[in-house]
């Protein structure tokens, strides 16, 4: 693990100004926890601070009017952005005492071809002399196959450090990705087509259906005016037939 040494600076003023202030002066406001005892206000460099925050678990050697502490960093507050740092929260430890803190994991190799993995665990709860915290744990899915995946227990832990995370939780799962399919805007503009053209056929087949319909309409008229008037002509016939009788 990395360490770092700075020289603090004890602060009685508060609030959002005098934050300002400090700031301005390229310091950045920070309160020390200790246990038993009430929480230190002081500052420190903001620059040379926010460059150690890039080493996780860092310990920090604070003088503060003399006297020197070891901490660590619970908390790191920037601005939206993320380009200043705003505050920080410090947590006093003491060598020999075991700390709980989380620890970043770190995934390395790939498993056979044509497989990937997802990690599912970033980070494992751990326990250690503050002097003993990793920076990271690593585990490897170099030639993994499908089905073999990385457990909590898997992982490559330095001696003096406990984990506290469940043994059993799996950190990497090892799977074959599914084939995406990416329609591109030929492929969308000729799918409409063909769902133009679809439905371009069916009106056609409804036309064509209600024409045929139309005609059948008529030819049915068509025979009962015929009918009606072989009916009047035999009616004729049969009149004039009568009358010739008669005479």
């Amino acid at each position: 693990m990395k360490s770092f040494k700075f020289k603090a600076n004890k602060r009685n003023d508060f609030g959002k100004g005098f934050a300002r202030r400090i700031r301005s002066a390229g310091q950045v406001p920070a309160i020390l926890y200790s246990k038993g005892a009430k929480p230190l206000h002081i500052s420190l460099p903001s620059h040379e601070m926010a460059l150690s925050l890039k080493s996780h678990n860092a310990l920090y050697e604070i003088e503060i009017d003399g006297q020197s502490l070891l901490a660590i960093v619970k908390d790191a507050q920037r601005d939206p952005v993320g380009t200043v740092l705003e505050h920080i929260d410090f947590l006093s430890v003491n060598k020999g005492e075991k700390i709980r803190t989380s620890v970043d994991v770190r995934i390395s190799g790939t498993p056979v071809p044509g497989l990937t993995h997802l990690q599912e665990l970033q980070t494992i709860l751990v326990k250690a002399d503050p002097t003993a915290l990793p920076e990271f744990i690593s585990g490897s899915v170099e030639g993994f196959e499908e089905g073999h995946n990385l457990f909590v227990r898997d992982l490559e832990v330095p001696g003096g450090v406990e984990v506290v995370t469940d043994q059993d939780l799996p950190v990497a799962i090892v799977f074959e990705p599914k084939e995406e399919i990416i329609e591109t805007p030929a492929d969308e503009e000729a799918a409409e087509g063909d769902e133009e053209a679809a439905e371009g056929a069916e009106e056609s087949d409804k036309s064509d259906k209600k024409d045929q319909t139309g005609d059948k309409s008529a030819g049915e008229k068509g025979g009962d005016k015929s009918g009606g008037e072989k009916g009047g002509a035999e009616a004729d016939k049969k009149s004039d037939e009568k009358s010739d009788s008669k005479k």
